[in-house]
């Protein structure tokens, strides 16, 4: 829950300079504009410093307070609970401003479409710095502390690493007789925007674990966060895809490129469809197996585990529209759906958390996603009439529905080695599934 909060914290005061970098420097690029592209990631790195840096010594200063806000005065926590939450939060605090710095740096990497090292930063050399400093941390018995340091020395980690690669990879950054320009109109309007679609919708529907804990429903709050992060395996293959997807989409839009812009809109998710699909299967046969390695109390959260699989499996199917419109400059639009994004998820995490505890933080999370994405399909159909939903993803939809169903067959029809036969099967068929790839073998 220290982790939620951090990342909610980090939210708010990041004020959308890292999304920002994602629309305009493809843009600046784009005009061969080396000033302006100097300009815009030497004030976002500044105002992502300035931002963390208050934040950072607000909760340092008074986590107690902090505390109290974000817990809110319904929920009944034990004084020891609250003194570990409060010391992890100022354990907690600097990785805020890591966070912030890491955010405009990776989007940099993504704006100039240095996409390999990002991936390579965020989603390989971070997490295993992480796995690495975990297991020592708790083999020396720090458990809690452990954890949150862990995510610090991650965060740290691709901070580090990706402020050196950007700095290696775009040299006008060192180099001294390249001016700095910049357009603060122009960097405020769109970060503005797309901070407010941030609040109101990425943090909305992260808003779940928090609102358990409001309702004073710490045990639920502890299985459904191990079940909001065993399902983020599904994203996983949309947030590789839309890193690169977003810069594309920006740069074929200014240059007029309708057709260009369809054609990898398709590609996309179809793309996305065959990578995601696969890991909801995986999700939820293998589900209680998972759930049981963290504990006996922990099986409560399979049916949770579902519903918020088929809502992420959604969202990732739809991911690359939300991109369309955002890259294409509708921020407006983008604000409408944030707005409506926001009041759907608080209205029914209200509703549904404190009569039916976690199932009820699922399904109102799944609801939300489900509807939202929905909408921004039925827009991008009517502003550009096109839609990436083609014939081609029933091959991997059925597919993956095959998988399942072998699957189910193999684990309820034998005694002995049915999980490693179910795995097996999964991975031969995935592996089918990535070789027959038609004429999208490129995006």
């Amino acid at each position: 829950m220290v982790q939620s909060w951090g990342l909610l914290l980090a939210g708010i005061f990041s004020f959308g300079i890292a999304s920002a970098n994602l629309r305009l420097l493809p843009f600046y690029r784009g005009k061969r504009d080396n000033e302006k592209t100097k300009g815009l990631i030497v004030l976002s790195f500044r105002l992502a410093a300035l931002s963390g840096s208050a934040v950072t010594l607000l909760i340092l200063g008074f986590p107690d307070i902090v505390y109290g806000l974000l817990v809110g005065g319904t929920a009944v926590v034990p004084d020891k609970s609250a003194q570990t939450v409060t010391a992890g939060l100022r354990l907690y605090a600097i990785s805020i401003l890591l966070t912030n710095l890491y955010q405009v740096g990776l989007s940099s990497l993504s704006g100039i479409q240095a996409v390999k090292q990002r991936v390579l930063i965020n989603d390989v050399l971070g997490p295993t710095v992480k796995i690495g400093a975990l297991v020592i941390l708790l083999v020396a018995g720090l458990g809690f502390y452990g954890a949150l340091v862990a995510n610090l020395v991650q965060d740290l980690a691709i901070c580090v690493l990706s402020m050196w690669c950007l700095w290696r990879v775009l040299p006008l950054l060192g180099d001294r007789t390249v001016s700095i320009s910049t357009e603060p109109a122009k960097v405020f309007k769109f970060s503005t925007a797309l901070y407010l679609d941030s609040i109101m919708n990425r943090y909305a529907l992260q808003l779940d674990v928090i609102f358990l804990g409001y309702f004073g429903l710490w045990s639920e709050a502890g299985i459904y966060s191990v079940v909001r992060n065993v399902q983020r395996l599904i994203f996983f293959p949309h947030y590789a895809i839309m890193s690169v997807f977003g810069p594309m989409v920006g740069e074929l839009s200014a240059a007029g490129d309708r057709a260009g812009v369809l054609r990898i809109y398709e590609t996309a998710t179809k793309w996305i469809i065959r990578l995601s699909l696969p890991m909801l299967i995986f999700s939820v046969m293998f589900g209680p197996e998972v759930l049981a390695l963290f504990g006996p109390g922990f099986s409560e959260g399979l049916i949770a585990l579902v519903v918020v699989g088929l809502g992420n499996v959604v969202h990732s199917f739809c991911a690359a529209t939300g991109s369309v419109i955002v890259s294409t400059g509708r921020i407006k639009l983008n604000l409408v759906n944030s707005v409506s994004t926001m009041a759907l998820s608080v209205t029914l995490f209200v509703l549904l958390i404190p009569p039916y505890g976690l199932l009820g933080a699922a399904v109102a999370q799944s609801v939300s996603t489900i509807l939202v994405n929905g909408l921004r399909i039925v827009e991008v159909w009517i502003v550009y009439r096109m839609h990436p939903f083609r014939t081609g993803i029933l091959k991997p939809i059925a597919a993956s529905g095959l998988t399942a169903a072998v699957v189910y067959a193999i684990r309820t029809s034998m005694e002995e080695a049915q999980i490693e036969l179910s795995i097996v099967f999964s991975l031969i068929l995935f592996v089918i599934m990535l070789l027959n790839l038609g004429d999208d073998k490129r995006l």
